[in-house]
């Protein structure tokens, strides 16, 4: 006997939407879904009940969506791989090889000490404060000599990090896992440990269906933290900050975790805060027992929920198209079961002139059930045999006819409601935003220039986005604990550049003067995907056509503004043989990289 559903929530429309959920998560089915709503209701009293902050929408529920639906795993892989696919690299904040390096470390110093006399202002009590912007050259060479020192070894420190603190995976891999979590049930989650001296050591993945926000979350605490003043320095200032803590429960097992970068020593067995790990041991070791294990403190996770001004949890952006994704899961088993449970036979014999026996009513629908139903029995036909009536004394008996009748146009020729689960797969997609290309719904004439339009959409308009928002978690909440502030995390995006318009452009752009050798190197190696070692010479850092009139002036031997007139003058009265034939070189040469072929040039004596 099945138990009754409880009511979850007083709200109507919550209770709708939960119900809905449920026969979304059981496929259809009507008993299942009962199961599936009770389910619900008891995955929502256990969270209330670990002192969790009661989601609208059980996230476990949400992933059994997930699972039975044919489009939503399609959406998060894309999601997942569109955003956090590529991996990242680490820019610095300062380039030393900049030609204005110099006036940049200026202005930071600058900086540095509008900084340093407002906050002596400010432990004075002075309303006004002066800093001195005159700084000699010789600090400035000092500061470069520092940041040539320093960067290196930040930047050394951090790749050393993320490649030997993920656990169970590669840092990509962890990233794609949580991004799943985050558009499949509304959040992800990171796991920190850290060492004895309080450096982050180790990142993990913890499954977001298993873990939330508590509803009772402690004071806000004063913490130092570092502000960006510069490119090259930072801060530390003191600022109040409301922490949160998390609860993870699996089966009747509840572990507890606090918010990266809380100071305070939270249990994890209760959740509760202490100063100290001391405190926490006297408080929560019971006095005399022999087996009771020792108090661990939490450890730390960063929670990356999608933002919904109904939920502080986060919620998914598919909840809107539930409906939809119940109804291509109804249109599918439609058509999966339709060749196990068709009972329409391809034709039947049909015997005019007789009647049917008791005997032959019961062959018949034993011949529908075991005998025509079914992939096995599809080509079965049915027929039907009659017994003549007996006729009237004297009276000539009609003999039986026989008709076959093909029942072909009632049967289906291909799998119905393609139509509406192509449109529906398409509305879930419009959720995400996602071309159809990134969810393996590739049409036969699609071209190649819309294929490039749909991925750089993608790019742009929504990857772009929430990788810029992980970049920035990654900077202002880890890489400081890292000890990094020379460096900038940053997320790598798909190379969306067609090589051969680049190469059209490149030398468009190069035969116009718009671009030096050193810049048509460095985009060769892009358009390539090879990298290329600079060329230390003074043309390539000139414009090409400049390169050539220099190698033009050299030929003549004079100076590279005066090759434009030795050429024409070549051609004059005063022009010799030999200078002609040199100069129409350089002139063929020059015209054919616009695609000219130079004929002959005309003295302009008129021979």
């Amino acid at each position: 006997m099945t138990k009754k559903p409880k009511t979850a929530t007083k709200n109507t429309d919550s209770e709708a939407s939960l119900q809905l959920i449920a026969r979304a998560s059981s496929g259809g089915d009507e008993e299942v879904a009962k199961q599936a709503l009770q389910a619900m209701v008891d995955q929502t009293e256990a969270w209330t009940n670990s002192g969790a902050l009661t989601p609208r929408y059980p996230p476990g529920s949400l992933l059994s969506i997930v699972e039975k639906s044919s489009i939503l795993p399609q959406c998060l892989d894309a999601m997942a791989t569109g955003i956090d696919g590529w991996g990242h690299r680490f820019k610095p904040c300062i380039d030393l090889n900049d030609k204005d390096v110099e006036d940049q470390v200026r202005a930071a110093i600058v900086l540095e000490r509008e900084a340093d006399a407002r906050e002596a202002a400010q432990e004075s009590g002075d309303e006004e404060w002066e800093a001195d912007y005159d700084v000699p050259d010789e600090e400035v060479v000092e500061r470069l000599e520092i940041l040539s020192r320093q960067l290196p070894i930040q930047k050394f420190r951090a790749e050393a990090w993320f490649e030997s603190a993920p656990t169970g995976a590669p840092f990509i891999e962890l990233r794609q896992r949580m991004r799943k979590d985050q558009h499949g049930v509304g959040h992800g989650v990171f796991e920190f440990a850290r060492d004895a001296t309080g450096d982050p050591t180790q990142v993990g993945y913890i499954a977001a269906h298993t873990i939330l926000p508590m509803a009772k979350q402690p004071p806000p605490v004063e913490v130092e933290v570092n502000i960006p003043i510069s490119p090259i320095s930072n801060r530390e200032v003191t600022r109040e900050v409301q922490f949160s803590i998390y609860v993870q429960q699996v089966g009747a097992v509840r572990k507890y975790f606090k918010e990266f970068g809380d100071p305070r020593c939270i249990s994890q067995a209760t959740g509760k805060w202490y100063d100290s790990e001391s405190a926490m041991v006297r408080a929560e070791t019971t006095k005399g027992s022999k087996t009771a294990t020792k108090p661990i403190p939490a450890t730390e996770v960063l929670y990356f929920p999608l933002h919904s001004p109904l939920s502080v949890s986060g919620e998914p952006l598919w909840m809107g198209q539930v409906p939809n994704v119940l109804g291509i899961r109804a249109a599918e088993e439609v058509n999966f079961t339709y060749f196990d449970d068709k009972c329409i036979p391809p034709g039947a014999w049909i015997i005019i002139g007789g009647i049917l026996s008791q005997d032959v009513r019961k062959e018949l629908e034993n011949h529908i059930r075991t005998k025509i139903k079914g992939r096995s029995n599809f080509h079965t036909p049915l027929i039907i045999e009659l017994v003549a009536p007996p006729g009237a004394r004297g009276e000539k008996v009609e003999q039986p006819s026989v008709t076959w009748m093909s029942f072909r146009g009632d049967m289906k020729e291909d799998a119905t409601h393609l139509l509406y689960c192509a449109a529906e797969r398409d509305n879930v997609r419009s959720a995400f935003r996602l071309p159809r290309i990134l969810t393996g719904d590739v049409q036969d004439a699609l071209a190649r220039a819309n294929a490039y339009a749909s991925i750089e959409f993608a790019n742009t308009h929504v990857f772009a986005t929430p990788r810029a928002g992980f970049d920035w978690t990654m900077n202002t909440r880890l890489m400081p604990a890292l000890g990094v502030y020379l460096w900038k995390f940053v997320s790598n995006g798909p190379d969306t550049t067609d090589p051969e318009q680049l190469a059209r452009a490149t030398d468009i752009f190069a035969n116009r003067g718009g671009l030096t050798p050193a810049d048509v190197r460095t985009l060769a190696a892009k358009g390539l995907n090879v990298e290329l070692d600079p060329i230390d010479a003074p043309w390539m850092s000139q414009p090409l056509a400049l390169t050539l009139a220099g190698l033009a002036a050299e030929q003549f031997g004079v100076p590279a503004d005066r090759v434009g007139a030795e050429l024409l003058g070549a051609f004059g009265p005063d022009g010799t043989p030999e200078k002609r034939e040199l100069a129409q070189g350089i002139l063929k040469d020059y015209f054919a990289r616009f695609g000219y072929e130079l004929a002959a040039v005309r003295p302009l004596d008129g021979e």
